[in-house]
């Protein structure tokens, strides 16, 4: 079905058939003859397209159908749709009430607002743990080029948190001339690629939290009327999200038109639609005072390859990424295993184990400690941890609390005919159980869009034949399971279902599924030199070779090693005295 722009533009290509066809309307119009002279010559005078400058008149007689019919039977090619109103796609102009409730939800976290030299500028998205993606125009004092000098920029995150953005953007694309000057380019030529769009990177991953903006797996075409959420801070404060629709803008597929009531600060701002996807970063006013986007599909291209790559590190110096929390030295194997169990290949978890079964249990409460900020800063995962501290009469039913307790609800497990206490084995009804628990936690976190990690505690008490059934029926049905990642901690002595994985897998697809052996076996003095190379790249800084080989001999003196390993417990002390040289490293040069 057409829109007015459509009308607009039939008149400034066919001016002469428009005058005709105006001529024709005002036979049977009552009031003011509307003359095509006079018309073209108002919109001249006006500095107005005088296809825009027609159609308000016309709208403003209720004139605007019969004027687009009397083009069509002159020959002019109009979409009259079928329908009294128009065909308009029920998809594209609908949302999905529970999909579009946990995303309002996201989307309330992952919005920001941008700085400029300590000023609220406009509005962002977080597009990773790291980078953000928003207007050109909002970055620049001079939004037609990409020049230094850069002011300094800051990210206001949702939660509060002001972050440092590093300059200049990561890619990057200039407004024209003509929106600088608020000012819409006639055609689609005028805009070259200059879509008024940047990336710029976070001082430090304090976005991973807050969740980031989903993309599309391909740029979505103009839907007319279709539903456009604009996720933006008006005049820089929380107004709420704006809910509105597309809207056509004469004689431009550059950018499109909504209907969201927008002010100073929300530019930058994502655009999304009924997919919940991103369709767009809102630029600034539009057509006939409405706003306007830029599409997605104008920097889908150069944005896809730094978003995809913007994932969690493949490893962690600080579990907190600062000077100040708790040092991470010698567990690079367990950072590599959750990379790889982050897919969708055969890796479906880690195989924690230590060195040493009857040893210290440090370095396995540790792991978990390290899970839970792997899945923090990767958005689309959560962890639930499984622990032992007594005998739980009812496994499958008591791990489906504990997921329920981080947001995974599931129906309760019950008896069913055949495998039921009393029809068959203890340990053919656990196993029964414990598989409908891993299917049922699966099937939820496929509906809320997550990737669950299961961290299985060592144990503190010996288990019975049905309760280590529950367990490994669990463990085997979840290894099989897209949406379930599992981290055994433990458990030496135990035979646990699936393969046990000392290297990547060769095929990483095919083949039974397993856990990646991470065994806790101690460090060595490059794990401690790697440690210092990662705090030192996360403060900005270089040291030179000998000043590390200084801290490295600083850190391990007196310590006890067999043929250079150092038990796994000295990293603490190795870490409390590298403390204070990594905390200068952060300190600000003036």
């Amino acid at each position: 079905m057409w829109e007015a722009a459509d009308i607009a533009a039939a008149i400034d290509s066919h001016p002469d058939v428009a005058a005709d066809a105006l001529g024709a309307v005002m036979l049977d119009a009552t009031g003011p003859r509307l003359e095509a002279a006079g018309l073209t010559a108002a919109a001249q005078m006006f500095g107005r397209p005088p296809g825009d400058f027609w159609v308000e008149q016309l709208q403003g007689r209720n004139l605007v159908d019969s004027f687009a019919r009397a083009l069509s039977v002159r020959g002019v090619a109009i979409d009259f749709g079928g329908a009294a109103f128009g065909a308009v796609d029920l998809a594209a102009s609908n949302l999905d009430p529970v999909k579009a409730a946990a995303f309002l939800a996201r989307a309330a976290a992952f919005r920001c607002r941008i700085l400029r030299d300590g000023v609220v500028m406009g509005s962002g998205v977080l597009v990773g743990p790291t980078t953000v993606l928003t207007a050109f125009h909002v970055l620049a004092a001079t939004p037609t080029m990409v020049a230094e000098p850069w002011s300094k920029v800051t990210v206001l995150l949702s939660d509060g948190r002001s972050i440092d953005a590093v300059m200049p953007p990561l890619v990057a694309s200039p407004t024209t001339a003509d929106e600088a000057a608020s000012r819409l380019p006639r055609d689609d030529t005028l805009f070259g690629d200059n879509n008024d769009y940047a990336i710029i990177r976070l001082a430090r991953p304090a976005g991973a939290l807050m969740g980031s903006a989903p993309l599309p797996t391909k740029p979505g075409a103009y839907s007319r009327r279709a539903a456009v959420i604009v996720v933006h801070y008006p005049d820089g404060e929380d107004k709420g999200i704006g809910i509105g629709s597309l809207a056509k803008i004469p004689r431009l597929t550059s950018r499109w038109g909504h209907s969201v009531e927008t002010r100073g600060g929300s530019s930058g701002g994502g655009c999304f639609d009924a997919t919940l996807t991103l369709a767009g970063i809102h630029q600034g006013k539009g057509w006939r005072d409405g706003g306007r986007l830029v599409p997605t599909a104008k920097f889908y291209d150069r944005i896809l390859p730094v978003v995809t790559t913007d994932l969690a590190p493949p490893r962690m110096w600080s579990l907190d990424g600062t000077p100040d929390g708790e040092f991470v030295i010698g567990r690079q194997s367990f950072f590599e295993a959750f990379a790889l169990a982050r897919g969708n290949g055969r890796v479906r978890g880690i195989r924690v184990k230590r060195a040493d079964a009857a040893g210290n249990l440090a370095g396995l409460a540790f792991s978990f400690a390290m899970l839970d900020r792997m899945t923090a800063r990767s958005p689309d995962t959560r962890q639930c941890r499984i622990s032992f501290e007594t005998l739980i009469p009812d496994l499958a039913n008591d791990i489906l609390r504990r997921a329920a307790a981080v947001g995974f609800e599931c129906a309760a497990i019950e008896d069913r005919p055949g495998v039921a206490a009393g029809q068959s084995a203890p340990e053919a009804v656990g196993a029964d159980r414990g598989r409908r628990a891993a299917a049922a936690l699966d099937a939820t976190a496929a509906a809320v869009g997550r990737q669950l990690w299961l961290f299985i505690d060592h144990p503190a008490i010996a288990f019975g034949d049905a309760m280590r059934a529950e367990l490994e029926g669990f463990i085997d049905q979840a290894l099989k399971l897209p949406n379930l990642r599992l981290v055994v901690a433990g458990f030496e002595a135990v035979a646990i279902p699936g393969l046990e994985f000392q290297t990547p897998p060769n095929p990483p697809d095919i083949g039974a599924p397993g856990l990646m052996t991470d065994y806790v076996t101690g460090f060595g003095e490059s794990d401690v030199r790697l440690f210092l190379a990662d705090a030192a790249a996360a403060a900005g800084k270089s040291p030179s070779a000998e000043r590390v080989a200084e801290l490295v001999q600083m850190g391990l003196a007196g310590l006890d090693e067999v043929n250079g390993i150092y038990s796994p417990w000295a990293a603490r002390q190795v870490a409390e005295r590298l403390r204070p040289a990594v905390r200068a490293m952060f300190k600000a040069v003036i």
